[in-house]
């Protein structure tokens, strides 16, 4: 990759859908529901700013105790992407 090139200007690869989503990120969620508003927050408000417009946020829960199972489903809904 170039540099000072952002990831949305290398164009359309349609194949596989990359005019959709951009970035993924993956995070591994384990016992985190007290943490996980201010992560959506966070997150919401960065990538737009790094410039990525079409990104999906993973968030992979390792066995939750917490509920923050439920809060990721909750953060789901309310994302319509």
């Amino acid at each position: 990759m170039k540099q000072g090139r952002r990831w949305q200007d290398f164009g359309d690869n349609d194949d596989l859908g990359w005019d959709r989503v951009r970035l993924s990120v993956v995070i591994p969620i384990y016992n985190e529901a007290q943490t996980l508003p201010e992560l959506e927050r966070r997150v919401g408000e960065v990538l737009p700013r790094l410039g990525f417009e079409n990104y999906e946020v993973l968030l992979v829960s390792d066995g939750s105790t917490d509920g923050s199972d439920e809060l990721i489903r909750e953060m789901a809904q309310r994302d319509a992407r």
